[in-house]
């Protein structure tokens, strides 16, 4: 299973599994996320659900080997891009977040990153834009437009930066 569900009370920990791909989005992990999901959306005892993935890799977005699959019906892209919450979930970041895989967390309620996160997208140096969402999430995210922000360049924003933006360190 490429996302592992652990059900504690009204708390859904859903756990991006694919550690020797940098927990990178396959069809397969698409479709997982979005069945977790759509379980938690649909489960009346539920009250948030908790994303995560490794210490050192959240998730580095689009596997370029396998692709991530198509959009799913009730998810979008990556299972969860284009969802409309109906409950909140919390993106809980470790490691490194890279293109896919800031989308995803920027695609959750609310992100809360330890010291060790760092967000980029680095699809921004080929010339390509990052358009699951994170075109528009990440500027209002980042509270920034500036041409400096990790949001349109290359670079990766460093541990610290997301307390500057107003998320939650830990």
């Amino acid at each position: 299973m490429t996302v592992r569900v652990e059900r504690r009370d009204a708390v859904h920990l859903l756990t991006i599994d694919r550690p020797a791909r940098r927990n990178a989005f396959d069809g397969a992990t698409t479709r997982a996320l979005d069945t977790a999901l759509n379980d938690f959306e649909d489960d009346d005892g539920a009250l948030v659900a908790v994303l995560t993935g490794g210490q050192d890799f959240f998730s580095a977005g689009t596997d370029i080997r396998d692709w991530a699959g198509e959009p799913t019906e009730r998810g979008g892209p990556y299972g969860i891009a284009g969802r409309r919450m109906r409950k909140p979930v919390v993106a809980a970041v470790e490691g490194v977040a890279a293109g896919g895989g800031f989308e995803i967390a920027l695609s959750a309620t609310v992100v809360v990153a330890s010291h060790t996160a760092t967000f980029s997208f680095p699809e921004v140096g080929l010339g390509l834009i990052a358009e699951c969402g994170g075109l528009f999430r990440g500027p209002r995210a980042c509270r920034s437009t500036s041409p400096g922000s990790c949001c349109s360049r290359a670079t990766r924003c460093r541990p610290g930066a997301p307390t500057s933006w107003g998320w939650s360190t830990g």
